[in-house]
């Protein structure tokens, strides 16, 4: 049988991945009849247990104006070391490697001689920034070592440090230079001020307060990139920061007020955490294609329409106006599909759920 290069290659290499399943067969025998055997009570020792906990206690939070919380089911979690492994690999590493090759690609078509050793230093200044960013935010929100995000589990620092370098890599795209840019620690600044000031108000967020302001930012970090990329490369004239900023003020506005259309007074502080992530986030990719959409119409007028807008700043009346009409078509069509079917039994009805409003 002709075999694959690969395949030939690697055929006479030791797989450690085997070695290990096989040692965990032999640690824990399952008997003829399908049940774990006594000594399956006693998994096969992690090769990372002694070099951290296995698991993290769960994270707290609580409000008084929110329904009390039920019991979340207990999910599988991974030792602290692979669940770090996952998250640089997937969430920080490969996307900042692929900004800098995007960027540096990018260069080589203009004629700029880009060596490999170029591409190295940015990536390794970008990948700083984004650590040092990433410890300043996690103290900020007060995110411990052991915080774990109740309605999914997930460790906050990792999932902060992902969400930043998402920011970073956006705007390192958008700006087209081989070089990290401090607007950017501004920019995670300032949204994470806006998600503490929002949980922190009663009128916007009644309950939820100072106990969940880490998982409130985190939501806000995840729907800040496009954002950035939108308003990195086109600003309407105005500066960039501010611009970020107050988008992310009506990206919380906006998530709030939907929020409140779809969750009854009763939901619990889980649903809401889950039903407003999902919008901000949706928020902010739909406020960049507004942005986007609007910036290419401007750049088609005739060249004397252009001028005649002068230098400065530029209306982004339109830019709102499809912004807000696509966050209320998405809010009217999610209300519409969660609303309990009319047909059937009362059981049905009774398992249904009710605390989803229709009124959209």
């Amino acid at each position: 049988m002709v075999r694959s290069w690969v395949e030939s290659r690697r055929r006479g290499l030791e797989d450690p991945l085997t070695n290990l399943t096989a040692s965990a067969a032999v640690a824990a025998p399952v008997s003829v009849s399908g049940s774990a055997s006594p000594a399956a009570a006693h998994p096969a020792q992690s090769p990372y247990q002694n070099n951290a906990q296995s698991h993290y206690p769960a994270h707290q939070a609580a409000t008084p104006a929110l329904a009390p919380q039920a019991a979340v089911p207990a999910q599988p979690r991974l030792a602290p070391r692979a669940q770090a492994l996952v998250s640089v690999i997937r969430g920080i590493g490969a996307p900042l490697q692929s900004a800098v090759s995007e960027v540096a690609a990018g260069l080589r078509d203009r004629g700029q001689p880009i060596t490999q050793t170029d591409e190295a230093r940015a990536y390794a200044q970008l990948v700083q920034q984004v650590v040092s960013i990433g410890r300043t935010t996690s103290s900020t929100l007060e995110i411990g070592r052991d915080a774990i995000a109740r309605w999914n589990g997930e460790p906050l620092r990792w999932s902060v440090m992902e969400a930043i370098s998402d920011i970073a890599g956006a705007h390192f795209r958008a700006t087209g230079l081989l070089q990290p840019s401090g607007i950017v620690g501004q920019i995670v600044a300032a949204v994470v001020q806006i998600a503490i000031d929002g949980a922190r108000r009663e009128d916007m967020m009644p309950g939820l307060g100072n106990a969940t302001q880490a998982r409130l930012g985190l939501d806000m970090l995840k729907a800040t990139p496009p954002v950035v990329h939108a308003i990195t490369r086109f600003a309407f004239g105005r500066n960039p920061l501010v611009l970020v900023t107050e988008v992310a003020w009506e990206l919380q506005y906006k998530a709030v007020e939907c929020t409140r259309r779809l969750l009854a007074a009763g939901s619990t502080l889980d649903e809401w955490h889950a039903v407003y992530g999902a919008f901000i986030v949706s928020a902010g990719q739909l406020y960049a294609e507004s942005h986007f959409a609007e910036a290419e119409r401007l750049s088609r007028l005739p060249q004397h329409e252009r001028n005649a807008m002068g230098a400065g700043e530029l209306s982004m009346t339109a830019v709102w106006d499809a912004f807000d009409r696509k966050v209320d078509l998405l809010a009217n069509f999610a209300g519409y599909m969660a609303v309990p079917a009319e047909s059937g039994t009362a059981s049905a009805h009774a398992a249904a759920p009710a605390r989803i409003t229709s009124s959209v």
